[in-house]
């Protein structure tokens, strides 16, 4: 069994009534400790300052008085930001330093204790009043892309300019020469912009985040030295190899350069079933390679499909069908972050999806991959939704963790737009016609309770699988209709056994 890596943004550690004790930051290692999970992945920097003690930079609400925090706290929407910068100040205005006390944690639990490092954060900064914002960025407009159009990536640090590329390294040989770390990640995917837009000219400053990597890997590896124990790097990095070429960054000449000891793939802000992890796997031969899991499954118009129990072993089992070596949980934690309607994460599920032994016989459901609101340049991109027809097939892959299902009810769905009638639809499963599909009145087939996107039943048809029609692995769906429609959704329900 490979890692099971847990990230951690920092910021949901702090969002609780103040005054906070620095005992209450234990409970976020203490509930994943005792799982599958190996890593947990702390993360100093869920904004341009720190949740931590920091000489190269500052921590956030320094220099924030209770009546500038009172007057954000009744600003619309800026209350929890309020809350967090509240609780982080006082922590480490009464000589205590979060950060430390968490990777303490983690090793009186048993996990590996990693800092996961944003290497671009760009969280409020088109708000220069933020205490999220660091006086590096205030002071420096030059060194940013300011690039209209294109939202917060606009406005990053430009790693063009050499002292925005110094100031990242000083602050993590920073991170890396106070705290006592098991590894570093390099998250270059919150945000996945360090130069600018045009066309072909992030990948010719590809070099530059190489050399950038590199001197942070030759740091790491003096301070383990001195320690006399090994510390380990990774990267988490866009989900295609000429995706992160289109942002500047080469993790094949990273291992080439034997400068990562893992690899973590994620899309952007969302979760994907396919992952190019194979393609990977091929230019990066030998590396350990990872894939992410988000919170969300889809996200159309703003609202989200949350991850589920069923989703999240169905996901686990897909990657690692793709031979992933196991999955990064990201934001996991984010079904507490909405007010009235938070709920608590499916925590349960860490104790299922670490292996596939674990994974097996039991319920989960796996998607065809559809485009999103977050979906970036550098992501794959999903199949749906696809155009049929009578003379036009929408042929997808879909990789799973199950053998035949004959003794149990595996039902292929399929959402189109408009609804058709039974019979109207034609679906292959590995190039066996299934028997015709049912109408249904559920949108759903397990309980998804904070499901925001649009639900409408009669748009679904469900297909029962044929004895030694699934494979473990790769399987190949073909969906004909008898009538020109545009197919919205692919699921695969697995009960189970």
């Amino acid at each position: 069994m490979g890692r099971l890596l847990y990230n951690s943004d920092g910021t949901n550690m702090f969002i609780r009534p103040s005054p906070m004790a620095a005992t209450d930051l234990l409970q976020y290692v203490d509930e994943v400790a005792g799982s599958q999970v190996t890593t947990f992945l702390a993360s100093p920097n869920a904004g341009q300052n720190f949740y931590c003690p920091s000489r190269a930079g500052d921590y956030i609400g320094k220099d924030w008085s209770d009546g500038d925090l009172d007057a954000m706290a009744r600003q619309e929407g800026r209350a929890l930001l309020a809350t967090v910068t509240r609780n982080v100040r006082d922590l480490i205005r009464a000589g205590h330093d979060p950060l430390a006390i968490v990777l303490a944690r983690c090793r009186e639990r048993g996990l590996e204790a990693f800092i996961t490092f944003r290497m671009n954060e760009l969280h409020d900064v088109d708000r220069q009043d933020s205490p999220l914002i660091s006086r590096f960025y205030r002071e420096h407009p030059e060194w940013r892309l300011n690039e209209p159009g294109h939202g917060w990536l606009g406005l990053a640090p430009n790693f063009a300019v050499r002292e925005v590329r110094e100031r990242r390294i000083a602050e993590i040989e920073d991170l890396v020469d106070r705290y006592d770390i098991d590894g570093l990640e390099l998250d270059f995917q919150r945000f996945p912009a360090y130069f600018p837009h045009a066309d072909g000219v992030a990948k010719t400053h590809a070099p530059l985040m190489t050399e950038l990597v590199a001197e942070i890997r030759r740091h790491v590896e003096r301070v383990a030295s001195r320690r006399g124990r090994s510390i380990l790097l990774s990267a988490r990095v866009p989900g295609t190899l000429q995706g992160c070429l289109k942002i500047g960054l080469d993790p094949a000449e990273w291992h080439r350069r034997d400068l990562l000891d893992f690899l973590t793939i994620a899309p952007f802000l969302r979760t994907l079933f396919r992952m190019p992890v194979q393609e990977f796997k091929a230019a990066l031969s030998g590396l350990p390679v990872y894939a992410g899991v988000e919170f969300s499954a889809q996200h159309h118009e703003g609202k989200a499909r949350p991850m589920t129990p069923e989703l999240y072993r169905g996901v686990a089992a897909s990657l690692m069908a793709q031979e992933a070596d196991g999955v990064s949980l990201f934001n996991m934690f984010c079904a507490r972050e909405n007010a009235e309607h938070s709920w608590e994460p499916p925590f349960s599920v860490l104790r299922e999806i670490g292996s596939h032994s674990t994974l097996a016989g039991i319920p989960k459901l796996y998607l065809v991959d559809r485009r999103s609101d977050f979906d970036q340049p550098a992501d794959p991109v999903p199949v749906l939704p696809a155009a049929v027809a009578p003379a036009h097939a929408a042929t997808v892959s879909l990789f799973v963790g199950e053998g035949d299902c004959h003794a149990r009810e595996c039902l292929l769905r399929i959402e189109t737009e408009p609804a058709l009638p039974c019979g109207a639809l034609f679906v292959s499963l590995n190039a066996r016609l299934l028997p015709a599909g049912r109408a249904v009145d559920r949108s759903r087939v397990f309980p998804e309770p904070h499901d925001e996107t649009p639900q409408e039943a009669g748009r679904w048809q469900e297909f029962v699988l044929l004895s030694g029609a699934l494979r473990a692995g790769k399987n190949q769906v073909q969906v004909t209709s008898g009538v020109p429609c545009t197919v919205l959704g692919i699921e695969l329900a697995v009960p189970g056994s």
